[in-house]
């Protein structure tokens, strides 16, 4: 589907994710990630965390959520779990990049970071609900996944209240389980999928909670209307692009300036990058080229990093950066076929 390789290729490969970050006003600065925090919480995150990403998509990650007004982008605060259980973790890397940093090598520090100060490594995930994340209480979001190394299970929180939010765990229909997230309270609970338009903004109604989601990162518009099932919430179906009419088959994405280009459920969507804070431009990925949003210098998915003595080389936005694991605490680094990571014993 369209939207989510639009979403992938902007930055968070495991989930849909950077791609929502493109928002107008002010970010909360408790979600901003300092540009001298991003690389050595990368390098504690993935030495102590089982995760799909590299190095360069870590760093890309915590860059682009710069971009993400809170407000605007609620819908990301914990639901889109129910998509990749390594979210909550992520979310939380997010809010405690600075903690993650200075942990170093130190993964009980590091798990400490992810979860209000309490390494937790082993858990039991809450079988009845989506991925199982539970509210702690009303303000913390938490969730119990197999993303620790070695598989085991591995407690990472998330704090809504930071971000204006309540923790709301939402009963889903037909009977799914319960999907805990970060949400506005709403009094009168719907049975479906309620979805109002503020602009290109969506409310986004389920059961009590109330999440909002900018359409317009991908140059989509907001469609309202009520919807079955979560189905609607999962390939954002109430986000409909707005230009002429095309066939996802035989579309081929192009650069019109700033603006990428793309055929969205049968119709073009223009997206600006700048958003993301990022340039239009065509990219040779393995099944060959395609233009996107990325860097100017280098694009973190099809980046390949390098472990030299210690050393990583990864993309960033300031272009092709390093990383000295051996400085930083870490026995060294390894390489994965293309993917570099700092690496707590050899």
């Amino acid at each position: 589907m369209a939207v989510e390789n639009v979403l992938r290729r902007a930055g968070l490969t495991a989930l849909l994710l950077c791609g929502f970050f493109g928002c107008s006003s002010p970010v909360d600065e408790k979600i901003r990630v300092a540009p001298g925090d991003r690389a050595p919480a990368c390098a504690g995150y993935l030495a102590c965390i089982d995760s799909p990403m590299s190095f360069s998509e870590c760093a890309q990650f915590l860059d682009s959520i710069g971009h993400w007004n809170p407000e605007d982008t609620s819908l990301l605060m914990g639901a889109m779990g129910f998509a990749d259980k390594g979210w909550i973790t992520k979310l939380a890397l997010a809010q405690n990049a600075r903690c993650v940093a200075r942990a170093g090598a130190d993964c009980a520090a590091v798990l400490a970071c992810l979860n209000q100060g309490s390494a937790v490594s082993s858990c039991t995930s809450s079988s009845d609900h989506i991925r199982g994340s539970v509210c702690r209480d009303e303000k913390i979001l938490e969730g119990c996944t197999n993303t620790g190394i070695g598989g085991e299970n591995v407690l990472a929180s998330v704090r809504c209240g930071d971000v204006g939010l309540e923790c709301l765990e939402i009963s889903l229909r037909p009977a799914i389980g319960l999907l805990a997230s970060c949400a506005d309270r709403e009094k009168c609970p719907v049975n479906n999928v309620n979805i109002t338009c503020d602009g290109s903004v969506a409310s986004i109604q389920m059961d009590n909670a109330v999440m909002r989601f900018d359409c317009a990162f991908a140059g989509a518009e907001c469609r309202p209307g009520e919807y079955p099932d979560i189905t609607a919430l999962l390939n954002t179906e109430f986000c409909k692009a707005a230009g002429p009419g095309c066939t996802p088959a035989e579309f081929t994405n192009s650069c019109e300036g700033n603006t990428l280009i793309t055929c969205i459920q049968g119709q073009e969507a223009h997206t600006d990058c700048a958003l993301m804070g990022q340039i239009c431009r065509v990219v040779e990925y393995d099944s060959g080229p395609e233009a996107t949003c990325t860097y100017s210098c280098c694009d973190p998915n099809t980046f390949d990093e390098t472990c030299e003595q210690g050393v990583i080389t990864y993309c960033a936005e300031a272009g092709m950066s390093t990383f000295d694991c051996t400085s930083a605490g870490f026995a060294g680094c390894v390489l994965d076929g293309t993917e570099a990571a700092c690496a707590i014993s050899l």
